[in-house]
């Protein structure tokens, strides 16, 4: 499909409505549908940036606010940790609380989270500022964007292998339960990962084909896009599951004490 699509948009120089409507009048709703799907996907992925906004802002601070259990002050003057928060996390209780302003029953809604609001805003008008020249602005936006990941995996990834636990992350990460692959989700999800990641069926890979030379080995491409997506999937893995490593032994450290 990859292929398919990178190969059909450098032949026909068209995006993914006109590509399909050139192939047949009859197929011209997969076009249709795949840019009803990448604005779809835009609305949930630019919410998620928007959280990652917040997140930056807030970080720009001696103490992370999610490091520590904000306090409950009383009318006498003395305070307690939020009890909600020590019966949980206080990355959990930021998310939930901060972040998310998550109401306590469905009786008593929050306000509305402006904070989020006005991140989600920013993220619109960066999205804006990206693609308003088209492929000229784009195109340099992309230096950025597919470089910055990897200087930050192997940032953490440095850090990552540094922790205590690090390695009882990774044997989790690596020991295969073969009964898994009997069940048909694991698949499902599997092969919505790689629509995801490899960005099928979503249009943008025949509007990005279309400005290649015509001439373009893009069978070449294919394969050398997949199989770093492939390798980069699996170190993205490495970097995470040691994080996860190193939370899991801290609590199952704390439960012993």
């Amino acid at each position: 499909i990859f292929y398919l699509e990178l190969a059909i948009g450098q032949r026909l120089r068209k995006g993914a409505i006109g590509v399909w409507n050139q192939v047949s009048p009859y197929m011209a709703g997969i076009g249709i549908s795949s840019a009803v799907v990448s604005f779809n996907v835009a609305l949930y992925y630019n919410t998620i940036i928007a959280w990652c906004l917040f997140y930056f802002v807030q970080s720009f601070q001696s103490e992370l606010p999610w490091s520590e259990c904000p306090n409950k002050y009383f009318e006498n003057g003395t305070y307690l940790p939020e009890p909600e928060c020590v019966a949980s996390t206080p990355t959990q209780y930021f998310w939930y609380r901060t972040t998310l302003m998550v109401s306590e029953d469905i009786d008593h809604p929050q306000v509305f989270n402006w904070k989020i609001a006005f991140a989600l805003v920013i993220a619109w008008i960066l999205v804006y500022m990206c693609m308003i020249k088209g492929i000229a602005s784009s195109g340099k936006v992309v230096y950025v964007t597919a470089t910055f990941p990897y200087i930050v995996l192997i940032i953490f990834f440095f850090r990552g292998v540094t922790l205590h636990g690090m390695f009882d992350g990774l044997r989790h990460l690596f020991t295969p339960k073969w009964y898994t692959l009997t069940d048909p989700v694991v698949w499902l999800e599997a092969g919505t990962q790689i629509f995801f990641s490899l960005g099928l069926a979503f249009g943008g890979l025949i509007a990005f084909s279309s400005y290649n030379p015509v001439n373009n080995n893009c069978y070449r491409d294919a394969i050398m896009v997949s199989m770093t997506n492939c390798f980069t999937s699996m170190f993205a893995g490495i970097v995470v599951f040691s994080v996860i490593g190193f939370k899991a032994t801290l609590n199952y450290e704390k439960c012993l004490e």
